[in-house]
Protein backbone atom coordinates (compact mmCIF):
# COMPACT_ATOMS: atom_id res chain seq x y z
CA UNK A 1 0.00 0.00 0.00
CA UNK A 2 1.32 3.44 -0.91
CA UNK A 3 2.15 6.10 1.67
CA UNK A 4 -0.73 8.14 0.27
CA UNK A 5 -3.23 5.33 0.81
CA UNK A 6 -1.90 4.75 4.33
CA UNK A 7 -2.31 8.43 5.14
CA UNK A 8 -5.87 8.67 3.77
CA UNK A 9 -6.90 5.46 5.56
CA UNK A 10 -5.56 6.82 8.83
CA UNK A 11 -7.46 10.06 8.31
CA UNK A 12 -10.72 8.19 7.59
CA UNK A 13 -10.38 6.05 10.71
CA UNK A 14 -9.45 9.03 12.86
CA UNK A 15 -12.45 11.00 11.56
CA UNK A 16 -14.75 8.13 12.58
CA UNK A 17 -13.22 8.04 16.06
CA UNK A 18 -13.57 11.81 16.39
CA UNK A 19 -17.24 11.68 15.39
CA UNK A 20 -17.90 9.00 17.98
CA UNK A 21 -16.09 10.99 20.67
CA UNK A 22 -18.13 14.07 19.83
CA UNK A 23 -21.39 12.18 20.27
CA UNK A 24 -20.22 10.83 23.63
CA UNK A 25 -18.92 14.26 24.63
CA UNK A 26 -22.40 15.79 24.51
CA UNK A 27 -23.51 13.27 27.15
CA UNK A 28 -20.64 13.99 29.55
CA UNK A 29 -21.06 16.12 32.62
CA UNK A 30 -18.30 17.88 34.47
CA UNK A 31 -17.32 16.11 37.69
CA UNK A 32 -14.37 15.37 39.93
CA UNK A 33 -13.11 12.53 42.07
CA UNK A 34 -10.85 12.43 45.09
CA UNK A 35 -7.33 11.08 44.61
CA UNK A 36 -6.46 9.86 48.08
CA UNK A 37 -3.04 8.57 47.09
CA UNK A 38 -1.79 12.14 46.66
CA UNK A 39 -1.91 13.91 50.01
CA UNK A 40 -0.49 17.43 50.25
CA UNK A 41 -0.22 18.69 53.82
CA UNK A 42 -2.88 16.17 54.74
CA UNK A 43 -5.26 17.36 52.05
CA UNK A 44 -6.45 15.29 49.11
CA UNK A 45 -6.44 16.47 45.53
CA UNK A 46 -9.25 15.88 43.04
CA UNK A 47 -8.99 14.62 39.47
CA UNK A 48 -11.11 16.46 36.90
CA UNK A 49 -13.78 14.80 34.78
CA UNK A 50 -12.54 11.23 35.18
CA UNK A 51 -9.32 12.18 33.40
CA UNK A 52 -7.21 9.14 32.53
CA UNK A 53 -3.80 10.34 33.63
CA UNK A 54 -2.01 8.22 31.04
CA UNK A 55 -4.01 9.87 28.26
CA UNK A 56 -3.08 13.26 29.70
CA UNK A 57 0.62 12.30 29.82
CA UNK A 58 0.50 10.89 26.28
CA UNK A 59 -1.37 13.83 24.76
CA UNK A 60 0.97 15.95 22.59
CA UNK A 61 -1.27 18.98 23.18
CA UNK A 62 -0.19 19.04 26.83
CA UNK A 63 3.08 20.90 27.38
CA UNK A 64 5.97 18.84 28.68
CA UNK A 65 6.35 21.48 31.41
CA UNK A 66 2.90 20.57 32.74
CA UNK A 67 3.65 16.85 32.57
CA UNK A 68 6.94 17.24 34.42
CA UNK A 69 5.18 19.30 37.10
CA UNK A 70 2.68 16.50 37.72
CA UNK A 71 5.37 13.81 37.74
CA UNK A 72 7.50 15.71 40.25
CA UNK A 73 4.48 16.39 42.45
CA UNK A 74 3.52 12.73 42.35
CA UNK A 75 7.02 11.66 43.36
CA UNK A 76 7.11 14.21 46.17
CA UNK A 77 3.82 12.97 47.67
CA UNK A 78 4.43 9.21 47.41
CA UNK A 79 3.53 7.32 50.58
CA UNK A 80 6.98 5.72 50.51
CA UNK A 81 8.53 9.21 50.64
CA UNK A 82 6.65 10.57 53.65
CA UNK A 83 9.51 9.87 56.08
CA UNK A 84 12.19 11.14 53.70
CA UNK A 85 13.33 14.74 53.91
CA UNK A 86 11.89 16.99 51.17
CA UNK A 87 15.40 17.56 49.78
CA UNK A 88 15.84 13.83 49.12
CA UNK A 89 12.43 12.87 47.74
CA UNK A 90 12.93 13.59 44.04
CA UNK A 91 15.96 11.88 42.49
CA UNK A 92 14.63 11.22 38.99
CA UNK A 93 16.90 11.80 35.99
CA UNK A 94 15.97 13.33 32.62
CA UNK A 95 15.84 10.02 30.73
CA UNK A 96 13.17 8.71 33.11
CA UNK A 97 11.27 11.99 32.94
CA UNK A 98 11.31 11.72 29.14
CA UNK A 99 9.77 8.26 29.31
CA UNK A 100 7.06 9.21 31.80
CA UNK A 101 6.20 12.41 29.90
CA UNK A 102 6.09 10.57 26.57
CA UNK A 103 8.91 12.63 25.05
CA UNK A 104 10.23 10.76 22.00
CA UNK A 105 13.97 11.38 21.74
CA UNK A 106 14.16 10.91 17.96
CA UNK A 107 11.41 13.42 17.29
CA UNK A 108 12.30 16.47 15.21
CA UNK A 109 10.72 18.75 17.79
CA UNK A 110 11.42 16.89 21.04
CA UNK A 111 14.65 15.71 22.61
CA UNK A 112 16.31 15.42 26.03
CA UNK A 113 16.62 19.21 25.98
CA UNK A 114 12.79 19.42 26.06
CA UNK A 115 12.76 18.05 29.61
CA UNK A 116 15.69 20.28 30.56
CA UNK A 117 13.71 23.29 29.32
CA UNK A 118 10.68 22.16 31.31
CA UNK A 119 12.80 22.07 34.48
CA UNK A 120 14.06 25.58 33.75
CA UNK A 121 10.51 26.86 33.19
CA UNK A 122 9.31 25.30 36.45
CA UNK A 123 12.24 26.93 38.23
CA UNK A 124 11.32 30.34 36.79
CA UNK A 125 7.72 29.74 37.87
CA UNK A 126 8.96 29.10 41.42
CA UNK A 127 7.65 25.52 41.53
CA UNK A 128 11.17 24.11 41.59
CA UNK A 129 13.14 25.77 44.37
CA UNK A 130 16.53 24.33 43.43
CA UNK A 131 18.39 21.45 41.83
CA UNK A 132 21.18 20.06 43.99
CA UNK A 133 24.01 17.88 42.70
CA UNK A 134 26.07 15.59 44.89
CA UNK A 135 29.74 14.85 44.18
CA UNK A 136 32.40 13.44 46.50
CA UNK A 137 30.35 14.15 49.58
CA UNK A 138 29.72 17.78 48.61
CA UNK A 139 26.49 19.50 47.55
CA UNK A 140 26.34 21.92 44.63
CA UNK A 141 23.38 24.12 43.72
CA UNK A 142 22.44 24.73 40.09
CA UNK A 143 22.05 28.36 41.16
CA UNK A 144 25.83 28.43 41.40
CA UNK A 145 26.19 27.43 37.76
CA UNK A 146 27.07 23.76 38.28
CA UNK A 147 27.29 21.74 35.06
CA UNK A 148 28.23 18.20 34.16
CA UNK A 149 27.08 16.47 37.38
CA UNK A 150 24.42 13.74 37.25
CA UNK A 151 23.67 12.80 40.88
CA UNK A 152 20.78 15.24 41.18
CA UNK A 153 18.09 16.08 43.68
CA UNK A 154 15.13 18.28 42.69
CA UNK A 155 13.75 20.41 45.52
CA UNK A 156 10.09 21.31 45.12
CA UNK A 157 8.60 24.53 46.48
CA UNK A 158 5.40 22.92 47.75
CA UNK A 159 3.78 26.20 48.77
CA UNK A 160 4.17 27.56 45.24
CA UNK A 161 2.98 24.26 43.74
CA UNK A 162 -0.16 24.48 45.89
CA UNK A 163 -0.81 27.98 44.57
CA UNK A 164 -1.02 26.54 41.04
CA UNK A 165 -3.19 23.61 42.14
CA UNK A 166 -5.71 25.92 43.82
CA UNK A 167 -5.77 28.70 41.23
CA UNK A 168 -8.81 29.20 38.99
CA UNK A 169 -9.21 31.39 35.91
CA UNK A 170 -10.33 34.80 37.07
CA UNK A 171 -9.13 34.62 40.68
CA UNK A 172 -6.55 36.94 42.22
CA UNK A 173 -3.57 34.61 41.67
CA UNK A 174 -4.53 33.95 38.05
CA UNK A 175 -5.00 37.64 37.25
CA UNK A 176 -1.42 38.39 38.38
CA UNK A 177 -0.03 36.07 35.70
CA UNK A 178 0.83 37.19 32.17
CA UNK A 179 -1.65 36.52 29.37
CA UNK A 180 -0.88 33.41 27.29
CA UNK A 181 1.87 32.45 29.74
CA UNK A 182 2.98 28.95 30.68
CA UNK A 183 1.67 29.65 34.16
CA UNK A 184 -1.86 30.28 32.90
CA UNK A 185 -1.62 27.32 30.54
CA UNK A 186 -0.72 25.06 33.46
CA UNK A 187 -3.81 26.23 35.33
CA UNK A 188 -6.09 25.80 32.30
CA UNK A 189 -4.85 22.28 31.52
CA UNK A 190 -3.89 20.74 34.84
CA UNK A 191 -5.71 17.42 35.39
CA UNK A 192 -6.27 17.83 39.13
CA UNK A 193 -6.89 20.46 41.78
CA UNK A 194 -6.78 21.19 45.48
CA UNK A 195 -10.26 22.44 46.33
CA UNK A 196 -10.74 24.28 49.62
CA UNK A 197 -14.47 23.70 49.98
CA UNK A 198 -13.98 19.95 49.36
CA UNK A 199 -11.06 19.64 51.78
CA UNK A 200 -11.40 17.25 54.71
CA UNK A 201 -9.76 20.02 56.72
CA UNK A 202 -12.53 22.52 56.01
CA UNK A 203 -13.81 24.19 59.17
CA UNK A 204 -17.35 25.24 59.92
CA UNK A 205 -16.25 28.84 59.31
CA UNK A 206 -15.03 27.93 55.83
CA UNK A 207 -18.17 25.92 55.11
CA UNK A 208 -20.36 28.87 56.04
CA UNK A 209 -18.15 31.44 54.35
CA UNK A 210 -20.00 33.95 52.20
CA UNK A 211 -17.66 33.13 49.32
CA UNK A 212 -18.45 29.40 49.37
CA UNK A 213 -21.11 29.63 46.65
CA UNK A 214 -18.83 31.76 44.48
CA UNK A 215 -15.93 29.32 44.93
CA UNK A 216 -18.10 26.35 44.01
CA UNK A 217 -19.43 28.14 40.95
CA UNK A 218 -15.94 29.14 39.80
CA UNK A 219 -14.57 25.61 40.21
CA UNK A 220 -17.53 23.92 38.51
CA UNK A 221 -17.37 26.40 35.63
CA UNK A 222 -13.63 25.77 35.33
CA UNK A 223 -13.87 21.99 34.99
CA UNK A 224 -16.92 22.26 32.71
CA UNK A 225 -14.99 24.49 30.32
CA UNK A 226 -11.97 22.18 30.51
CA UNK A 227 -14.17 19.21 29.63
CA UNK A 228 -15.64 21.08 26.69
CA UNK A 229 -12.24 22.15 25.33
CA UNK A 230 -10.10 19.07 26.04
CA UNK A 231 -12.66 16.26 26.44
CA UNK A 232 -10.70 14.34 29.08
CA UNK A 233 -7.54 15.14 27.14
CA UNK A 234 -8.12 12.34 24.63
CA UNK A 235 -5.81 12.57 21.63
CA UNK A 236 -7.33 14.47 18.72
CA UNK A 237 -7.71 13.12 15.20
CA UNK A 238 -4.49 14.36 13.55
CA UNK A 239 -2.51 13.74 16.73
CA UNK A 240 -3.88 10.20 16.80
CA UNK A 241 -2.72 9.67 13.23
CA UNK A 242 0.75 10.95 14.05
CA UNK A 243 1.17 8.96 17.24
CA UNK A 244 -0.30 5.77 15.85
CA UNK A 245 2.51 5.17 13.37
CA UNK A 246 6.15 5.95 14.10
CA UNK A 247 7.23 5.47 10.49
CA UNK A 248 9.17 8.48 9.23
CA UNK A 249 8.00 7.74 5.68
CA UNK A 250 4.38 7.68 6.76
CA UNK A 251 4.67 10.94 8.71
CA UNK A 252 6.45 12.60 5.82
CA UNK A 253 3.69 11.49 3.48
CA UNK A 254 1.04 12.77 5.87
CA UNK A 255 2.64 16.18 6.26
CA UNK A 256 3.05 16.47 2.48
CA UNK A 257 -0.59 15.45 2.02
CA UNK A 258 -1.73 18.17 4.43
CA UNK A 259 0.44 20.72 2.64
CA UNK A 260 -1.09 19.69 -0.68
CA UNK A 261 2.10 18.72 -2.49
CA UNK A 262 1.70 14.93 -2.43
CA UNK A 263 0.33 13.68 -5.76
CA UNK A 264 -1.57 10.37 -5.50
CA UNK A 265 -0.04 7.58 -7.66
CA UNK A 266 -3.19 7.34 -9.79
CA UNK A 267 -2.98 11.02 -10.69
CA UNK A 268 0.71 10.75 -11.49
CA UNK A 269 -0.03 8.34 -14.34
CA UNK A 270 -2.64 10.71 -15.76
CA UNK A 271 -0.27 13.67 -15.60
CA UNK A 272 2.59 11.90 -17.36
Amino acid sequence: MSDYKKATNKISKAAAVTKKLQSVKSELKAKYREYKKMQIDGQSVFFHNDVAIQSWLSNPRVDVTQKVFFILLNLYTLESNKDISPEERIRIQNTKLMKLANVVSNSKKKSPSTVQKALRYLTRMGIIEDRIYLAKGEKYSLKDGVRGLTNRRIILNLKRAKDFLKALPGDEFFEQLNDRSRERRLIYRRPLSMVEHLSNQATSTQVNDINLKKNKTMFNSYIEKQLNVYNNFVVSDVEEIISADNSEKHLDALYRLIQGDLIPPELKSMAS
